[in-house]
């Protein structure tokens, strides 16, 4: 008797990791590295990341982008107390302004408009490649800047004498400052400004635990402030995006889709949790970023990406531990190897030089080695008061690498030895109760090798036979991001089970 086949997946609903593991839905995984959930229903391993050789020295900290009238991007940079304008496309460096330290710059009338940071030296001003740089010294300093009927809108924000101020230039002059155009949001309620945003018809304000919203007709002394919220507002900076009129904006480790200020927080089952793997200075511990049908937080140094079209969340995790890429942003034209669109990457650690390129797509030209896992839910299939027989199960898959199955039981009587304990060194008043003297986890491991050169969807058999009551699944994998060794796709699984007895023991 081979039992009876029961299939597992698709993993369409993607990581939970807030529900007990025998509770969470069929769909659903509790853990997801390196995977994205694709619209078939299959889970798919991602592209890889590369570092690219940039000869500079000091931390990079993405500002903003600027498109020259020759059609040159430059992604533009704050290195150390530097302001550098990068040419992907030449990979070439210019400086824009040496000790100023810019927060933030917009694009308006083919110039580039920095904005001093509050602890600048120098004032901010305007930039073109062949002009250079151009010093205002009336604009003010703040944290973020935004353009708004032809106005550049500048917030103070944290470490300003009026933190809820914002600023406003002359209409389609951002040369022309006053020094008395300004209004303030909330003053004195012992929030600051975080980040403004300009968004279906009016300025959205962030503060950190309140949200506003600014606009006006004619003339912004006119204008009209609305609370939207006065309990959700930023995590930092630059913890939001936008995608399809949709808002994505990160507070403390909620994060929402906001449609109409409608706040909806899409993370319930997927809380986002500290972890940093070393010590060091990041500009910034939160970012959120648009990869295309991907929203990808990072939260620390997790990242957790969201997939905007299943809706289903996934982990990403670097095994160079000196990856440390910041937000995505995209480049305006195609990858001419590719023909792809592609995303580049500062770096979050601000003793790094680094600049990252995310192609999204497998290839054969970029390669980054990283490990790929799902452990399943914790099965009893629905019968929680019997043991049961896996006589063998199965994984639907396309892999061209060395895969690693293992089948988990999850047991409440494991028997331990004397001997056990004297070779661990375990003290009695680590022991637990005489049924469960230690907190012991069993697996089942087996894998397989297939180069898989015709590019085959396969099935592989696992044949190790058990006795359980409850069991997960986990399948782990090692790729480096090319066609030589991905990618990984995973299906489903399939396990052959029959019921065996009722439990006897009080506890299992």
């Amino acid at each position: 008797m081979s039992g009876t086949p029961v299939k597992i997946g698709p993993f369409t609903n993607g990581l939970n990791i807030l529900n007990e593991p025998t509770t969470i839905a069929d769909t659903e995984c509790v853990e997801l590295l390196n995977f994205d959930v694709d619209l078939d229903g299959s889970i798919v391993s991602r592209p890889p990341i590369v570092e690219i050789s940039n000869g500079i020295a000091g931390g990079t900290h993405y500002l903003g982008m600027f498109i020259s009238t020759t059609g040159v991007v430059y992604f533009i940079y704050q290195i150390g107390t530097t302001c550098r304008a990068y040419d992907v496309a030449g990979n070439s460096w210019s400086t824009i302004a040496s000790n100023t330290i810019i927060s933030n710059c917009v694009q308006y009338q083919n110039k580039l408009w920095l904005i001093a940071d509050v602890t600048s030296a120098s004032n901010g001003g305007s930039w073109e490649p062949v002009g250079g740089f151009t010093l205002v010294a009336t604009m003010p300093r703040g944290i973020f800047g935004c353009v708004y009927k032809e106005r550049l809108f500048i917030a103070t924000g944290p470490g300003s004498t009026n933190p809820s101020r914002i600023n406003f230039s002359g209409a389609a002059n951002f040369s022309s400052w006053t020094g008395t155009d300004f209004f303030d949001i909330a003053n004195g309620d012992g929030q600051y400004i975080l980040r403004i945003h300009s968004w279906a018809g009016q300025i959205a304000v962030f503060k950190q635990n309140s949200t506003y919203t600014f606009g006006y007709d004619s003339l912004p002394t006119k204008g009209v402030t609305q609370l939207q919220s006065n309990t959700i507002g930023i995590a930092s900076t630059w913890a939001l995006a936008e995608f399809e009129n949709t808002l994505y904006v990160l507070w403390g480790n909620y994060l929402y889709s906001v449609t109409n200020w409608n706040w909806d927080q899409i993370n319930i089952k997927v809380p986002f949790s500290l972890y940093s793997y070393k010590a060091k200075t990041s500009w910034t511990d939160f970012t959120v970023s648009i990869v295309n049908n991907r929203l990808i937080v990072r939260f620390y140094d997790n990242f957790y990406v969201y997939g905007l079209k299943t809706r289903a969340f996934s982990m990403w995790r670097f095994n160079t531990a000196s990856f440390t890429p910041s937000s995505f942003v995209r480049y305006p034209l195609l990858d001419s190897t590719t023909g792809q669109t592609f995303y580049m990457c500062a770096d979050y650690d601000k003793s790094k030089s680094r600049v990252y390129k995310f192609i999204d797509t497998v290839n054969g030209a970029n390669t980054e080695t990283f490990d790929c896992s799902i452990t399943t839910k914790t099965y009893d299939f629905n019968v929680p008061y019997t043991f049961k027989r896996l006589f063998h199960w199965g994984v639907d898959l396309f892999a061209k690498t060395q895969v690693q199955f293992k089948v988990i039981p999850i047991a409440y009587n494991i028997p331990v030895t004397w001997g056990q304990l004297n070779s661990q060194g375990i003290k009695w008043s680590q022991l637990k109760s005489w049924a469960r003297v230690l907190d012991v986890s069993l697996d089942v491991s087996d894998s397989a090798t297939s180069a898989n050169p015709t590019n085959v969807r396969t099935y592989i058999k696992l044949v190790k036979s058990l006795r359980f009551r409850q069991l997960a699944f986990r399948i782990i994998s090692t790729v480096d991001g090319s066609i030589n060794t991905g990618p990984l796709r995973i299906f489903s699984v399939t396990a052959f089970t029959n019921n065996k007895e009722l439990v006897t023991k009080k506890i299992s």
